[in-house]
């Protein structure tokens, strides 16, 4: 689902070197699932989780789930009251 994951624009700009750190990419991408559309998709796949008993798998190619977009995914989901593990 790719509006799960940060927009082009801003792994363009992380990637290229835009001057901004980790902490500050995470929260822009914070910012990007507050929109009322991803809010909804969140909520609807959350609801999934928990009322149709489907087990949720969020992949990427970062190593550090603490410094990826997936630790922003997981504390999504956490308010959402979906139980949440690691692996």
């Amino acid at each position: 689902m790719p509006e799960m994951a940060p927009s082009k624009e801003l792994r363009r700009e992380f990637a290229h070197g835009a001057g901004f750190p980790m902490p500050e990419y995470l929260r822009r991408f914070k910012a990007e699932m507050g929109a009322l559309e991803r809010k909804h998709l969140v909520r609807f796949v959350a609801d999934l989780s928990r009322h149709v008993n489907v087990d949720i798998a969020v992949g990427c190619y970062c190593r550090d789930e603490d410094v990826c977009h997936r630790s922003v995914l997981r504390e999504l989901f956490m308010k959402e009251g979906v139980e949440v593990g690691r692996r």
